[in-house]
């Protein structure tokens, strides 16, 4: 019995031990870990701070850092469109020439002449083809030579112009027909 006794009093300073250290080895831990959560603190302040800094050497972007800043221009004009095609699935759109990625708008807004909309299109710099889609066709009416041409023009060609964005600068009158 006695044998019994000695050894639940060594297994009980065991586990006295052995929980000492865990407690210690986790304070250890929370330490480690709030220096950590410190320099991470700091090492955030400095980025803002740097931030800050560049914002300041470059006032004349008057931008802020992290935001678009992609100056952008605005196309504008009349689309006029046959009776066969349904006005409800009309889509302007302007498609970069160099990464063919598209700007698009549904909204076109009616005019008082019959079979006319008016559309407008905020695009960054570059160079586009300006086109209307009518679904579900997919029939698609470019901004061309043929439809700069007066009536005084004798015009047959249907050419595509590529239309340059400038940074803030409206081009109005890229009128399509459908």
């Amino acid at each position: 019995m006695k044998q019994l006794n000695s050894l639940f009093i060594v297994l009980f300073v065991l586990i006295g031990i052995l929980s000492i250290s865990y407690i210690w080895s986790s304070e250890a831990d929370k330490e480690a870990l709030i220096e950590k959560s410190d320099n991470q603190a700091q090492e955030i302040n400095s980025l803002k701070d740097q931030i800050s800094k560049l914002e300041k050497e470059n006032p004349e972007k008057n931008a802020v850092m992290g935001v678009n800043t992609t100056a952008t221009g605005i196309v504008s004009g009349s689309l006029k469109i046959n009776n066969a095609i349904s006005v409800d699935n009309i889509i302007v759109c302007a498609q970069d020439k160099f990464t063919i990625k598209e700007f698009c708008t549904d909204e076109l807004l009616e005019t008082t002449t019959p079979n006319e909309l008016k559309y407008m299109l905020e695009i960054p710099m570059g160079k586009y083809f300006i086109y209307a889609i009518a679904p579900p066709d997919s029939n698609r009416a470019y901004y061309s030579k043929i439809q700069k041409c007066t009536d005084n023009n004798n015009c047959e060609n249907n050419q595509k112009i590529l239309l340059e964005i400038i940074g803030n600068e409206s081009q109005k009158n890229i009128d399509l027909y459908f």
